[in-house]
């Protein structure tokens, strides 16, 4: 027979029962979806994780119970994630990453356009210099506009590699100074956050 002073300390060392993990995680999801300002996608998904032992009950109501906890944390944390990004600056890397390619696939123009406007003095299309135009990131290059000061080519960005539609890049070449920019104040079509352009496109 077991003494009662040991049947109290067996109680007493009892882990915790599935509930009871079903009590916490219902705790951290809600700080984490409502009391964390804009939500904490780490905290909801470690409630989901806290669900675990739950689910596995052979108790039909807690195991549902617990199913259901899961199920909305991780549709929560998802929601959370895709609202504020959920690769953070390794998707801004790869983001500079497209911009780049495109910003040289832009600058293939410059030696055909300047040899160009040397002869004919006239902006040339992408065309009449049987310039590349498209890549996997640009879908295609226009002469946006010419006149004496300079010419405008924009690129406009492939949707299908995640940039909005009608994002372009614009490039420069300033006839005056025989030279070539793609400062946003010089061609004024670049629709991108500064922060993914090559540096000497940051105005």
């Amino acid at each position: 027979m077991i003494p009662p002073n040991e049947t109290q300390m067996t109680q007493d060392n009892k882990p915790p029962s599935k509930a009871s993990w079903l009590v916490v995680a219902v705790i951290i999801f809600l700080l984490g979806a409502v009391v964390c300002g804009t939500g904490s996608a780490a905290a909801v998904l470690f409630a989901a994780a806290l669900t675990l032992p739950a689910v596995l009950s052979k108790r039909r109501i807690e195991s549902g119970l617990a199913v259901i906890l899961l199920l909305l944390c991780l549709a929560v944390g998802a929601s959370i994630y895709a609202e504020q990004g959920f690769c953070g600056e390794y998707c801004d890397y790869l983001q500079r990453g497209k911009i780049q390619m495109a910003v040289n696939l832009l600058e293939q123009l410059k030696s055909p356009v300047e040899r160009f406007y040397a002869t004919q003095h006239a902006c040339p299309t992408p065309v009449q210099i049987g310039a590349v135009t498209a890549n996997k990131y640009v879908t295609n290059i226009l002469l946006n506009s010419s006149n004496r000061e300079k010419c405008l080519y924009t690129a406009v960005l492939n949707t299908n590699m995640g940039f909005p539609a009608n994002t372009t890049l614009g490039l420069a070449y300033l006839i005056q100074s025989n030279s070539w920019s793609c400062h946003n104040k010089d061609t004024a079509t670049t629709q991108l956050d500064p922060i993914y352009l090559p540096s000497r496109c940051k105005d």
